[in-house]
């Protein structure tokens, strides 16, 4: 009978809200989901698939299932029932990314695929902080860059910016290369970082994503300027790519790149030419 009932219900909350028999048909699904009989689990994630949205409130139960549940089948179909649930649950595919467990991060990688055209800032934005530590698994980078380089507004800045002094060479990087979109929305947060941080290879960091926005960044000019006179090579060289990649304001750049051209520092020296050759 609960099963007939499931797609009755499903219309009432459409219509008119969550019904009573819909929460307790929802209650007895999840409670299945606990089931000892795979037959039963197994068809419970079809029938939360079969609901779509409105079976919200299992997708945690769902994402125990695709991390640790024995079977196979039931894996698979109580992940295509989060896929059906929607972008809605992006805070339970946010909490795979950062499984221990390949298999969830792995689920939380296809959840984010499935769902990418859909997912809004508005919807990202209260799970910023888990996207960006997520950038620590290989498996999970690209997709989460893109994301926050995308869609990952102001809120992403900071802890993104906090990522530029990561020992991790590949998770620095990708921070990098997410804060170059939300950037565009709040420069002054990422120059006062290439300013004051006391850490130079942060300062180095932000210098870098400065330059990945290209033309986007040119009024982050006046910070740059004064980095090429960082005590730091790293921030220097940084600066000086920046610069070129810009390539704004020629008559106040072009001669102070020139004047890095004569750095004692070969590195320093190629970075300035070649900037300025970008004039």
């Amino acid at each position: 009978m609960r099963r007939i009932l499931t797609s009755a219900v499903v219309v009432a909350w459409v219509v008119g809200g969550a019904s009573t028999a819909f929460c307790e048909d929802l209650e007895e699904l999840i409670l299945d989901l606990r089931s000892r009989s795979e037959n039963k689990r197994v068809e419970a994630c079809r029938d939360l698939n079969r609901m779509g949205p409105p079976a919200l409130p299992a997708a945690p139960h769902l994402a125990r299932l695709v991390t640790s549940d024995r079977s196979d089948k039931v894996r698979e179909v109580a992940l295509d029932a989060l896929w059906r649930i929607g972008p809605a649950a992006i805070g339970t595919a946010v909490e795979l990314l950062n499984q221990k467990d390949p298999r969830g991060r792995s689920s939380g990688v296809q959840l984010l695929t499935w769902w990418e055209e859909k997912l809004t800032e508005d919807l990202l934005r209260p799970h910023v902080e888990g996207l960006v530590r997520a950038l620590e698994h290989p498996e999970c980078r690209s997709h989460c860059v893109g994301l926050l380089a995308r869609k990952g507004g102001v809120e992403a800045i900071g802890p993104l910016l906090r990522l530029l002094g990561e020992r991790d060479d590949e998770t620095r990087t990708a921070a990098i290369q997410a804060l170059a979109g939300p950037a565009r929305q709040d420069l002054a947060a990422v120059c006062r970082c290439l300013e004051t941080d006391a850490r130079s290879r942060v300062r180095a960091g932000a210098a870098e994503a400065l330059g990945r926005m290209g033309e986007a960044a040119s009024e982050a000019i006046d910070a740059l300027l004064a980095a090429l006179d960082d005590p730091q090579q790293e921030v220097v060289l940084q600066a000086a790519k920046a610069l070129g990649h810009i390539g704004e304001h020629p008559d106040r750049v072009v001669p102070r790149l020139l004047e890095g051209v004569a750095s004692p520092v070969p590195a320093v020296r190629e970075a300035c030419l070649q900037a300025a050759a970008e004039y």
